[in-house]
């Protein structure tokens, strides 16, 4: 059966969101890892002596890795060591709340939020938890509510915890 040419243009035009989403992200790799990087960007990746393997200079290279291993226009490049290098072996496709949560300026580690947690479910006021840990009363209740640290839920009696 021969395909239409309506779902022969969405299909192309499909093709041509995802080929355009990961050059822009293999593109954004090069640029952060280059030694032409200025200013924070610099700092925080080529400074710290992190690189594109060089297979994945190619980006064609880089984009049959991206469509076999997980990519989707949701997900955002991951290196799981954060000092590692830009290579098959150290990356993956995660959610930018997962992402953003490995940010070498985030505030928080895992204990410090299951522990935030426990204050929120025992019901220590907010004002309380705020002179106790020092965080605002905004980000809080953005823990509270799950747009921070959602993946992370303490059981109904509080004696376990379940990361997603």
């Amino acid at each position: 059966m021969q395909e239409s040419s309506e779902n022969r243009r969405k299909r192309l035009q499909r093709q041509s969101h995802i080929k355009r989403r990961v050059y822009y992200i293999w593109y954004g790799m090069i640029s952060r890892c280059s030694e032409k990087a200025v200013g924070a960007i610099r700092k925080n990746y080529y400074d710290r002596g992190i690189r594109v393997c060089e297979e994945w200079k190619d980006f064609i290279t880089f984009k049959e890795w991206a469509l076999s291993n997980g990519y989707d226009s949701k997900l955002q490049i991951d290196r799981i060591n954060n000092d590692g290098n830009y290579c098959p072996e150290n990356c993956r496709w995660v959610t930018h709340q997962t992402n953003s949560q490995k940010r070498t300026n985030s505030k928080l580690t895992i204990d410090d939020v299951i522990h935030l947690k426990l204050l929120i479910g025992i019901g220590y006021a907010p004002k309380c938890i705020t002179s106790l840990t020092g965080l605002s009363s905004g980000f809080i209740s953005r823990v509270k509510s799950g747009k921070r640290w959602g993946n992370i839920k303490l059981s109904e009696d509080m004696r376990s915890v379940e990361i997603t």
